[in-house]
């Protein structure tokens, strides 16, 4: 993923890239049947290819060095950007973020116990 910041990009491709994917969030956004669900994905590689060429998507779906602690780290920024999120909206906004009963009763205890569950 590195590789492809300094990977030469089509400047005269940009404006199109951008109507692609304005036109994916569009579909997806006004529910098109058939390809609503996949519009973004569709629009978001065409858009990666046409800017960057089959590099751009080897570097962008390259393996990547250090898998499990990529993972972690993934996961701990996850984490910590939802309770962010949940911080701000109950504290600064005065407003309940669980619109699921379940997710009320959700404890820090409870989000630690899926850790090991998501490595199964």
């Amino acid at each position: 993923m590195k590789k492809l910041f300094t990977a030469p990009m089509s400047q005269s491709a940009v404006p199109l890239s951008l109507i692609l994917l304005l036109a994916g969030f569009l579909a997806l956004s006004f529910g098109l049947p058939v390809i609503a669900p996949f519009s973004l994905a569709i629009a978001g590689f065409i858009s990666l290819y046409i800017l960057f060429g089959k590099k751009g998507i080897s570097y962008t779906f390259s393996k990547p060095q250090k898998i499990v602690s990529t993972y972690f780290a993934g996961l701990i920024g996850a984490y910590i950007f939802a309770g962010v999120g949940i911080l701000i909206t109950k504290i600064l906004l005065r407003s309940s973020p669980n619109s699921n009963p379940v997710a009320d009763g959700m404890t820090l205890f409870g989000l630690l116990k899926t850790i090991p569950m998501l490595l199964g």
